[in-house]
């Protein structure tokens, strides 16, 4: 025995021993391949400090194809190697497209090699010394060097990281002596560089990614007194872009612009009074700031309008003129550039229109002697104001037409109050006015109490006078005379299907439920108004039951067994109507419950287990099943 863990013990040293080889050789043929490169590129060096060009490209070319065959693209090495390509090519006078592949180099590793090595060190510094580069051929310089100025920034509170042996031939090779001092110095090239930029160019960041760069290029160019500049800064300090959210600053910037005679400035400035965005609200101060700029081309498009309209709706700051409210309000619908906006800008000059057109209408009529108008008159009148927004007027004058008999407004009235589903005693009134369409004979109060009486909507259900009030209405269509009538004078009925006007006024609706009601339509309905109306749920479960509906019989036994808030238990009924339900897993279960606890029958524990067996054969929630039993074992 003894030998044998011997054997094993130098069974696994042989293994580890050959391992440590293994890493060894690997490592050593790495740091072989780490010199060979190094003395390639020093080769290449070579080669273009003395002018031959062709040769340095071709040691070039080599070292890119060994590069390729043994590192990773993804770490320093790859970015290092890129570099000192870039610069040897630089110095062989062929600058533009190996600085170009150098910065999209930077711009992909970057983010992988901040965490891996102090890029803050070497990878700064390379940044730098392209962007620096007068022949640099970049879309938006004024941003890159921004990035890079962000970025050197960042350096200089980055303790260094360690880096292996190779990286750091690889730093010297590329001529790399970070230290704090070359941050400042880099830093101050970088504000030479930016203080040549006009501040147009400052402005100018087209489609880059980085809003923080954006942020600190519009702050360089408000300090420098652009009126663009102080707009997009405060614009960005508005709403958090680019740097934390600061309501006062952008009140600043904004207001410079503002005092430099700008009416975007002006608008947005003036924005942060009328909503109390980092000030306290103020629309006496937005009248200031906006009234001086009504008449300049920019005020409507950034949103002057709009808020004027407002002030001279309600006379805040100004002399109230509704005119000129509605004129405004139109052109921000016209012109405004913020799409939010522009929609609810119509929709104010409409709400404005419409009051006006209704003041107008009150006023034609403020001398006739309404008593005196017939039933159609009083109609047009309430039709009117309901199309000019004004839903009182109409009501009231619909009132007075029904009064007079008329059909429509009796059944419109019926369709106005049965918009509030939740609201029992407004869909009640709603029954009222569509049984005095009924007697008038207007085809679609007649279809609308119909309806009420299938769902039990204001009125108790009644499916037998449902079907007869349903084909007293096919009758109409059946004699072609529902020509005239309109697809809101008829309830909507609960579907998600979408129907032609015309099929909805033929009765399509009305006749699926006639059909429904007749088959699964009651038990459904029965299910609906459960909670809500027992002695409903009670009508449409009934209904099922006498067609034979074994659920339905079930679930008016439960009703009896749990009882409601209008309906006390009643175990005899329930015991009645669940041995009715059988088979259906219901009924089981709850027949099996109240043989389990006593209800309306005595405690017979078998039964109770047989009742929830049966249960759970026909469908029933089986974990729910198996706790009842392991509690009955």
């Amino acid at each position: 025995m003894n030998n044998l863990h011997k054997f094993r013990r130098m069974k696994r040293n042989l293994v580890i021993t050959l391992l440590f080889v293994f890493v060894s050789l690997a490592q050593a043929q790495q740091i072989a391949d780490d010199k060979q490169l190094l003395s390639v590129l020093l080769n290449a060096q070579k080669q273009v400090d003395a002018q031959k060009f062709n040769e340095a490209k071709v040691l070039l070319e080599e070292a890119n194809s060994y590069f390729k065959a043994k590192y990773k693209y993804t770490d320093v090495v790859s970015l290092l190697n890129t570099y000192y390509n870039q610069k040897l090519f630089y110095a062989m006078g062929e600058k533009t497209d190996m600085t170009n592949s150098f910065y999209s180099s930077i711009k992909r590793y970057a983010p992988k090699i901040t965490d891996n090595i102090d890029a803050k060190k070497n990878l700064i510094t390379a940044y730098n010394d392209l962007l620096r580069e007068t022949k640099v051929k970049l879309a938006y310089p004024a941003y890159n060097l921004m990035e890079a100025k962000l970025f050197l920034q960042k350096a200089k509170q980055k303790a260094p990281v360690q880096t292996t042996w190779f990286e750091e031939e690889l730093l010297n090779l590329c001529g790399f002596d970070f230290n704090v001092e070359t941050i400042e110095k880099s830093l101050q090239i970088i504000d030479k560089r930016l203080s040549e930029f006009t501040n147009d160019e400052l402005c100018e960041v087209g489609n880059t990614p980085e809003m923080t760069v954006h942020f600190h290029l519009f702050e360089l160019a408000a300090k420098n007194g652009s009126v663009n500049g102080n707009i997009l800064a405060g614009y960005y300090a508005e709403n958090g872009m680019g740097c934390p959210q600061n309501l006062e600053k952008a009140r600043h910037y904004y207001q410079v612009a503002t005092d430099a005679g700008d009416e975007q400035g002006a608008c947005l400035l003036a924005n942060l009074y009328f909503y109390g965005k980092g000030v306290e609200q103020d629309k006496m101060k937005v009248a200031q700031i906006l009234v001086p700029f009504e008449n300049k081309d920019e005020f409507h498009k950034w949103g002057g309008s709009y808020l004027m309209a407002h002030l001279y709706e309600t006379g805040t700051g100004v002399v109230k003129n509704t005119d000129k409210a509605m004129i405004f309000f139109m052109e921000a619908a016209e012109k405004l550039y913020f799409p939010q906006n522009k929609d609810n800008a119509y929709m104010q000059y409409k709400r404005l229109m419409q009051e006006k057109e209704s003041e107008k209408l009150s006023k034609s009529i403020e001398n006739k002697d309404i008593t005196k108008l017939s039933g159609s008159e009083l109609r047009n009148i309430a039709l009117d104001y309901e199309y000019f927004g004004n839903a009182e007027s109409a009501e009231k004058y619909l009132q007075l037409a029904a009064e007079k008999k008329d059909g429509f407004s009796c059944n419109y009235l019926g369709v106005f109050y049965s918009s509030d589903k939740k609201n029992e005693a407004r869909l009640e009134q709603a029954v009222v006015y569509f049984k005095l369409g009924v007697e008038l004979d207007y085809g679609p109060a007649i279809y609308n109490y119909a309806r009420a009486l299938y769902f039990g909507e204001g009125v108790f259900p009644d499916i037998d006078a449902a079907n007869m009030y349903a084909n007293r209405y096919f009758k109409i269509v059946d004699d072609g005379k529902h020509n005239n009538f309109r697809e809101k004078e008829l309830v909507a009925f609960y579907t998600g299907t979408r129907y032609s006007e015309e099929s909805l006024i033929r009765g399509t609706l009305l006749k699926t439920t006639y059909t429904d009601m007749m088959d699964k339509g009651l038990l459904m309905w029965g299910m609906k108004n459960r909670e809500k109306n027992t002695a409903s749920a009670l009508y449409y479960y009934e209904r099922s039951r006498l067609k034979g509906n074994k659920e339905a019989t079930a679930w008016i036994g439960i009703i009896y067994l749990e009882g409601t808030e209008t309906i006390k238990p009643d175990y005899e009924k329930a015991y009645k109507y669940l041995t009715e339900a059988i088979p259906n897993l219901y009924a089981y279960y709850n027949l099996g419950e109240m043989h389990e606890n006593g209800k309306g029958v005595e405690v017979n524990l078998e039964k109770a287990i047989e009742y929830y067996r049966l249960a759970e054969k026909s469908g029933f929630d089986k974990g729910l099943i198996a706790k009842k039993l392991n509690s009955l074992r």
